[in-house]
């Protein structure tokens, strides 16, 4: 942590930008972490970390890096049950996976982008349901499904339930023809 806050003097937020969200991100990971202290302060002090990280790691300007810091930011949110704030971090990484899957070049990449947004689905589920927003929870819960499937269907190897044998065959042959 002292390294983190001593790289921080040189790596300004004006001066360096990127190399300051890289080192609150890990600065803020080092906090989340960090055994020994109370939790909670632990906690706030990441997740101020993180914040101070995404006023220049956009999504515009680096959106793996944003991806990473928000998907941190809403796990120590959750964490502290900040349901909220856990709903606000969920819907944007949901803005950003689906720019980065409009952008994917490949059935691999959609998988990496959908495998690194689920659990922060699922944390927005959670979150939704104890805030008694049941539409919500649905409606993330039936995108993650969705998300499932389709990089399931992208990779072709899987028939979904329901599908007809028929349907299935012509499915994959559209989709080779696709490759």
């Amino acid at each position: 942590i002292a390294c983190f806050e001593a790289a921080l003097r040189v790596r300004t937020e004006h001066a360096l930008p990127i190399d300051f969200a890289t080192t609150r991100q890990n600065l803020g990971r080092a906090y989340s972490y960090l055994p020994t202290g109370e939790r909670m302060e632990n906690l706030d002090r990441a997740i101020a970390c993180y914040r101070a990280a995404l006023r220049v790691c956009t999504p515009d300007v680096a959106p793996e890096d944003c991806r990473q810091t928000l998907t941190n930011l809403n796990e120590d949110l959750f964490s502290r049950n900040d349901w909220l704030a856990v709903l606000e971090t969920t819907s944007e990484l949901l803005a950003l996976y689906d720019n980065q899957r409009a952008l994917a070049a490949d059935h691999s990449a959609l998988k990496r982008a959908a495998e690194k947004i689920w659990p922060s689905l699922g944390r927005g589920v959670i979150a939704a349901a104890r805030l008694g927003d049941f539409d919500t929870a649905l409606r993330l819960s039936a995108h993650a499904k969705s998300q499932n499937l389709a990089a399931e269907m992208a990779r072709g190897d899987a028939q979904p339930l329901h599908v007809s044998r028929e349907d299935w065959s012509a499915y994959r042959a559209l989709l080779g023809r696709r490759r």
